[in-house]
């Protein structure tokens, strides 16, 4: 380790060390050496920064001052030669400090001007403040709005071009696309059409195979639900080379049948069952059901509701019993 620029107190400690051979000592002092370094390279880090954020703001200041610098230094030469216009050597001298301002300003070197040979009285210095002076802009005079011109100059509204529309093939549109069933993805249906036919399809054996589809019924079951797109009818697949299947036949629907009336297990072998089976409800025998038949039987309807409390059995007995004979 260089002992550049280190104290004097460390110095000597390090002579001390190394007289003693002590360890841990030594250890000690190089890294108090290392710290005092560090310290001594961030304070001229510190230095560095503060100087050259001073230039930088001196530099700014003397460069603002010489973008505002006018005439510096006039030579003593005549003013106004014979013919009236301002004399070029005066035009160079006055251009060539001025140049040389603006260079300094913008190199940051702040620009001493040069004293004035001859003084110069009001006249002269008002020619030459209108020599130098920049001529000032003129004044751009729009035309008031007004209406557009007409007539033959006048310029012609431009139409946008209309779009090109596109046809579909006739055979496709009236011999495949209106028997289809299913009227979705035309564009595409059709795109696939010219296809075929540019490969050498005959459009006859596409139509042909449609109308195979068609009679077969099968696209007619179930609401229409096997009913490929057109796209795909006419896709790679070449669905209509295929052969549909043979159709099922459609059902006609059969009416609910009422379910058979629930006997009960004690009138079960009775003689009379056969005859009291048609007033018998769905939900099995009732009074009313009873009063029913006997009233066909020419008994007493009443009569037989009142039997009821002994047992439907008993009452069946008693209204066969009390029939009228045939």
């Amino acid at each position: 380790m260089a002992l550049v620029d280190v104290p004097d107190d460390l110095l000597a400690l390090v002579a001390q060390v190394a007289a003693s051979e002590d360890r841990t000592a030594e250890l000690q002092a190089v890294r108090l050496i290392r710290e005092a370094l560090q310290a001594r390279d961030i304070a001229q880090r510190a230095d560095r920064k503060r100087t050259s954020a001073a230039g930088r703001q001196r530099r700014k200041r003397e460069r603002d001052m010489g973008c505002d610098m006018g005439v510096t230094e006039v030579r003593d030469v005549p003013l106004s030669p014979p013919n009236g216009s301002p004399h070029p050597s005066l035009t160079t001298s006055i251009s060539h400090e001025s140049s040389s301002a603006h260079a300094h300003a913008r190199e940051g070197v702040p620009f001493e001007a040069g004293p004035m040979e001859t003084p110069l009285d009001a006249d002269q210095a008002e020619h030459v403040a209108d020599t130098v002076r920049p001529p000032l802009p003129s004044p751009v005079v729009s035309a008031p709005p007004g209406p557009p011109p007409t007539g033959e100059g006048a310029a012609r509204p431009v139409r946008a071009a209309p779009k090109p529309t596109f046809k579909y093939p006739s055979d496709f549109e009236t011999k495949f696309w209106e028997p289809y069933p299913l009227k979705v993805g035309k564009a595409k249906a059709a795109e696939l059409w010219k296809r075929h036919v540019a490969a050498g399809v005959d459009p006859d054996d596409i139509l042909a195979g449609l109308q195979r589809w068609l009679a077969s019924g099968k696209w007619a079951e179930e609401g229409g639900r096997f009913i490929c797109h057109p796209s795909t009818f006419l896709g790679t697949e070449r669905r209509w080379e295929d052969y549909p299947p043979a159709a099922r036949p459609v059902l006609a629907a059969v009416p609910d049948l009422p379910p058979p009336p629930v006997v009960p297990a004690s009138i079960v072998g009775r003689p009379w069952l056969d005859s009291y089976r048609p007033f018998i409800g769905p939900n099995g025998p009732s009074q009313a059901s009873v009063m029913n038949w006997a009233s066909s039987l020419g008994v007493d309807p009443y009569e037989a509701a009142r039997h009821l409390t002994g047992g439907l059995a008993s009452t069946g007995d008693w209204v066969w019993s009390q029939r009228r004979p045939a």
